[in-house]
């Protein structure tokens, strides 16, 4: 992905008549409207947090088009409150199930350049996308981990939601299982560890 060819003015202009809609009931009526017509591409975003980029995948419907069109700031905003009000400089932090690095972000900022931030995303797919905007900006404070946390260490099997880019689950791998285990496209074996 090159982040510096990620821009389509026709998905700016969308994303700011979606923003200046003045009411926030109908907001998601606007959205599902205007997203028929987006430009399904790479996008950045330039203004995360105020001054963070962020990469999309506008491919993907749902979770990250809405993180385009309306402020990101405002997804789940009250932990996005709790990060701000609890976490402090030189914290270490962990962000489990980190996706495109959202959260990963925000601590990032708020532990600063000597706290840390392990990132664990299983998913290959937004485990790339998460490395991608921590180096897009330069936040070496923030390590990420293709890995799953689990109860035990080893491997499981990550099922992918089909609708949705988020609300994956894991299921264990048995080693005594005699049915065979159906690896499909929506499915991902991968690596688990134990937080402990």
């Amino acid at each position: 992905m090159k982040a510096n060819s990620n821009f389509s003015l026709r998905n700016e202009i969308l994303r700011c008549l979606c923003r200046m809609y003045p009411f926030q009931k109908g907001r998601f009526r606007v959205m599902m409207f205007l997203e028929k017509i987006l430009e399904r591409r790479e996008q950045l975003i330039f203004d995360l947090f105020g001054k963070y980029k962020f990469s999309l995948n506008l491919n993907h419907r749902d979770l990250e088009s809405s993180f385009y069109y309306f402020i990101p700031e405002r997804y789940e905003h009250e932990t996005q409150r709790y990060i701000k009000q609890v976490v402090q400089e030189n914290m270490l932090t962990i962000d489990v199930g980190a996706h495109l690095g959202l959260f990963t972000i925000l601590l990032a900022d708020r532990v600063g350049p000597n706290g840390k931030v392990y990132s664990f995303e299983p998913a290959s797919k937004h485990y790339e996308h998460l490395k991608l905007n921590l180096e897009l900006n330069k936040l070496s404070q923030a390590v990420p981990i293709n890995m799953g946390l689990s109860h035990t260490s080893g491997r499981a099997r990550l099922i992918l939601n089909e609708r949705s880019n988020a609300g994956h689950f894991l299921e264990e791998i048995s080693v005594n299982n005699n049915v065979p285990q159906k690896q499909t496209a929506w499915t991902e074996e991968i690596q688990t560890i134990a937080l402990d």
